[in-house]
C-alpha cells in the first residue's frame, strides 16, 4: 500500500478532536432583541371584527434602525403599540430580549416599558404647565424608586443633545414643533431604553425640523439604541438602516 495512503489511527483520533474544538470555538448566534411570530391584532367596532394586523412575523437585532413605511391604515402603529405593550395581540407572539409579552399583567407591562422601552408619537404630549426639563423629567418626579438628582443630570445633558440648553425653562407654547418633538425625544430617552418607538415623528414638523429630527434618530442608533420608525414617507424612511413596508396590516 502506498504510505501516503495509508490513513494512521492515531493521526485520525487528533484531527477529529481539533476539529471538535474549532466548532466548540464557532460563535453563538445572538439573541434578537426582538423576535416576532404569526402577529395578529383584530379590533371589534360595534358588530364588525376589524383585522388591523394579519400573520406578521419578523426578526430584529440589537443595534438596527428600523423604518415601517406605509400608508394610513396599513398597521404601522397597531404594530408600534404591540411591541411596545400598550395592547395585547389577538394571537402570535413577541420576545423582546427573550422575554415573552404575552400574557403579561399590567403591572409587569409597565415595568418592561419602563426598564426597555422610550415612545415618540406623531403628538408631543407636552404637559403645557411644566417646563421643557420637567416635561423630561415628569416621569421621574412621580416614581418612588427614582434616583431623582441622577435623572435631572442627564435630563439636562439631553435636552443640550438635543441643542435645547437655552430652551429649557421654557414652556411649550414658547416652543416651536421641533423644539417640542427634540423635547419629546429627550423624555423618551431619559431612562436609557434599549428600544426606542417613534409613531410618524416628523408628521407635525416642517420638512427642516424634520430632517433635524432625523439626524438626532440617527446619531442616537449610533450610540446602540434600536429604533423602530413608522412613517409614510418615503424620504424619512431612508434615514433607516431597514426598511419593512406595510399594507393593509402586512409586512410587504
Amino acid at each position: 500500500m502506498n504510505e501516503k495512503n495509508r490513513t494512521n489511527p492515531g493521526n485520525r483520533k487528533g484531527h477529529d478532536t481539533l476539529q471538535k474544538q474549532a466548532e466548540g470555538r464557532k460563535p453563538k448566534e445572538k439573541t434578537p432583541l426582538i423576535e416576532v411570530k404569526h402577529l395578529q391584532k383584530v379590533f371589534t367596532v360595534g358588530q364588525m371584527k376589524v383585522k388591523a394586523l394579519g400573520e406578521v412575523s419578523f426578526v430584529i437585532q440589537q443595534g438596527e434602525f428600523i423604518a415601517l413605511q406605509g400608508a394610513s391604515g396599513a398597521g404601522k402603529s397597531t404594530l408600534l403599540q404591540l411591541l411596545g405593550g400598550l395592547e395585547q395581540p389577538s394571537s402570535g407572539s413577541i420576545r423582546i430580549s427573550g422575554t415573552k409579552l404575552h400574557g403579561m399583567s399590567e403591572d409587569e407591562l409597565a415595568r418592561f416599558r419602563k426598564e426597555n422601552v422610550g415612545f415618540v408619537f406623531q403628538f408631543f404630549n407636552l404637559i403645557p404647565t411644566l417646563t421643557a426639563l420637567e416635561n423630561v423629567m415628569v416621569s421621574r418626579m412621580f416614581d418612588p424608586e427614582s434616583e431623582v438628582e441622577a435623572a435631572w443630570d442627564y435630563a439636562v445633558e439631553l435636552l443640550t443633545r438635543m441643542a435645547l440648553e437655552k430652551r429649557m425653562s421654557h414652556r411649550p407654547s414658547e416652543l416651536s414643533g421641533g423644539e417640542q418633538q427634540r423635547v419629546a425625544i429627550a423624555r423618551a430617552l431619559l431612562n436609557r431604553p434599549k428600544l426606542l418607538l417613534a409613531d410618524e415623528p416628523t408628521g407635525n414638523v416642517d420638512s427642516g425640523s424634520g430632517k433635524h429630527i432625523m439626524e438626532l434618530f440617527k446619531k442616537e442608533n449610533r450610540t446602540g439604541t434600536t429604533i423602530i420608525l413608522a412613517t409614510h414617507n418615503s424620504e424619512i424612511a431612508s434615514y433607516a438602516n431597514r426598511i419593512m413596508k406595510m399594507k393593509d396590516g402586512r409586512i410587504m
